[in-house]
């Protein structure tokens, strides 16, 4: 669990009584972190090196640009291996999106709704 989730989850269960459930937060947390801090259970560039199997399923890989968790380069990177990916980066997105991001969802849709 991260710092900022452990924080919450501590405030959190400060505020609860002994007989309370613990905070919903809280108990999310734990798989994700759990997941990321041991890299998907992946080898190191794995999904890339596999990528190139994707041929002929096409796709567009709506990214924010200012997305901490993963880098804009790592759409990029993904697009380059995939044969038949794109990459749409979004600006002004970041991890949650912005206005600009479901518009650009709806626009690959329905590009693929008219093959």
């Amino acid at each position: 669990m991260n710092a900022y989730a452990r924080v919450r989850c501590a405030k959190a269960s400060q505020s609860l009584r002994a007989s309370d459930a613990p905070h919903r937060s809280c108990r999310r947390s734990v798989g994700p972190d759990r997941y990321f801090s041991r890299g998907a259970w992946l080898e190191e560039e794995q999904p890339l090196r596999g990528a190139h199997r994707l041929s002929g399923i096409p796709a567009v890989l709506v990214h924010g640009r200012h997305d901490p968790g993963s880098p804009v380069d790592t759409a990029w990177q993904l697009a380059k291996a995939w044969p038949d990916a794109r990459p749409r980066i979004i600006d002004d997105s970041g991890h949650t999106g912005s206005e600009a991001m479901p518009v650009a969802v709806q626009e690959a849709l329905e590009e693929f709704k008219n093959r």
